[in-house]
């Protein structure tokens, strides 16, 4: 029995590409089959266009996806976020305060720590009106973003509760 990494790199890109086509099949079949459930995914940290990246979950078109990338703090796309027409909404991403283990505090900064955000404000959105769909929650998110000066829309989460108060 051989153990260690594929030596072969044509090889290991067929074995590379067979796992990536599996994961991605799987992802998209649960994705469909839970279509009560919004899924909110960071759009990646490597500063490519979406169509040069090819990878899940940006390539998937499903309406209770949505991808988000991050902002800087005064609103602009980061340098190293993923972008394109896959990206859904953008949300701050750099410098963003977590909590680390033992209840300390860091700063941290990609699309990782954007997406969470994304899922507060449509956490607060159901929790006010528990009755929006996934695609709804989708689509009040994006009516309610503002527009950053390069044009990205960014999650606005007091306008997006008090839009989802008022329905």
């Amino acid at each position: 029995i051989e153990v260690g990494g594929e030596r072969d790199p044509a090889r290991a890109a067929e074995r590379a590409k067979a796992l990536f086509a599996k994961a991605d099949a799987a992802l998209r079949r649960m994705i469909a089959a839970c279509s009560g459930i919004l899924f909110v995914a960071g759009s990646g940290n490597s500063n490519q266009a979406d169509v040069e990246l090819a990878a899940s979950p940006q390539s998937i078109d499903a309406p209770n996806l949505i991808v988000v990338g991050a902002a800087t703090a005064d609103g602009r796309t980061t340098t190293f976020s993923v972008y394109g027409d896959s990206v859904t909404l953008y949300a701050w991403g750099e410098g963003v305060s977590v909590r680390t283990p033992g209840g300390g505090r860091s700063h941290g900064k990609g699309t990782s720590e954007a997406a969470p955000l994304v899922v507060r404000a449509a956490a607060q959105m159901l929790a006010i009106n528990p009755g929006l769909s996934p695609s709804q929650l989708i689509q009040d998110l994006l009516k309610t973003a503002t527009v950053g000066p390069d044009g990205a829309k960014l999650v606005h989460p007091a306008d997006a509760v008090s839009w989802a108060a008022g329905q």
